[in-house]
């Protein structure tokens, strides 16, 4: 979950030479010899699947923010006990088992689930604006901060392209990307009607909170 700073929803582009290697050499799988050996590192930011807090920690900060409605949330309660001075880290010896798979995860197609008519557009812009802020929180460089932007959302239009053939259909397909930036930039967070949780609503949503 490490952000590189300056990057656009998890793109930059001094990082892909390594991801392009790792995709077609498949090197980033754990080595068999390394499961059972203990490691600990310090880390930034945590999602909640396996995250134990003791009470004092819990108490230095105020409740994870419903305004993100859903995703992201995770990381910016753990960015803000890092700021109240809450040291968190990451072992590999515990094994979490999450009930559900990610919604984005890698398949057999080379093409991104932020273009993919299989994902549901509620799920793209909450995930790519409450990313795009906590993103922020790591830009040094607005320029190469832009520059990564404008490459991402480049090919993201081009497998769009690709995958619909036409511009309605690549531009239906953006259009969760692009007002997800718009309110990302604007820093507008909270429940959006254009894109409703199945079953809930924003009272629901923030009673659930």
């Amino acid at each position: 979950v490490a952000i590189r700073a300056n990057s656009f929803l998890n793109f930059h582009l001094a990082s892909l030479p390594s991801k392009l290697w790792r995709r077609f050499t498949r090197s980033g799988r754990p080595h068999p010899d390394n499961y059972g050996e203990f490691h600990l590192r310090r880390i930034e930011t945590a999602p909640y699947g396996g995250l134990l807090l003791p009470i004092a920690a819990v108490r230095k900060v105020s409740p994870p923010n419903k305004e993100f409605v859903l995703y992201s949330d995770d990381h910016d309660y753990s960015l803000r006990l890092m700021d109240a001075g809450v040291a968190i880290y990451l072992t590999d010896v515990g094994c979490i088992n999450d009930a559900e798979e990610s919604w984005d995860k890698p398949s057999t197609s080379a093409r991104s689930a932020l273009v993919s008519p299989d994902a549901p557009a509620w799920r793209l812009y909450y995930a790519c604006r409450n990313r795009i802020l906590i993103e922020k929180r790591y830009t040094t460089s607005p320029v190469a901060y832009r520059i990564n932007r404008m490459s991402y959302v480049g090919i993201l239009a081009i497998e769009a392209m690709l995958a619909y053939r036409n511009l309605n259909g690549a531009r239906k397909a953006l259009r969760p990307l692009l007002e997800a930036i718009a309110d990302g930039d604007a820093q507008r967070l909270g429940w959006r009607t254009e894109y409703q949780l199945p079953g809930a609503s924003p009272s629901s949503t923030a009673s659930a909170h």
